[in-house]
């Protein structure tokens, strides 16, 4: 989702899990909350199981599916991509994979 579209409530621990990419968990239990990277800078990945009415947000594509796992089937309603769905700015496919 979009940065400006997300509000949060309660507390949040930032990891930088690499250069500009950061993870947020919840400081009480460790729920993983989100991740975001300056890679891509109009996304924000919430996790849907964080999210107050995640049916608000339903998926519009799949990514890296030769490594999903075997038992999730796909979704042959939304498309599905072999890796990313948009390359991350200033990256070519090829330092993506």
């Amino acid at each position: 989702m979009k940065p400006e579209q997300l509000s949060w409530t309660g507390d949040i621990r930032h990891y930088e899990s690499s250069p500009n990419t950061f993870r947020g968990f919840c400081p009480s239990c460790g729920t993983r909350l989100y991740f975001r990277s300056d890679r891509w800078p109009h996304e924000i990945h919430v996790h849907a199981a964080t999210m107050a009415n995640p049916q608000d947000y339903p998926p519009d594509a799949q990514v890296f599916m030769p490594s999903r796992a075997k038992w999730l089937d796909r979704l042959p309603s939304i498309p599905a991509h072999e890796g990313f769905q948009q390359q991350p700015s200033g990256h070519s496919p090829a330092e993506t994979r």
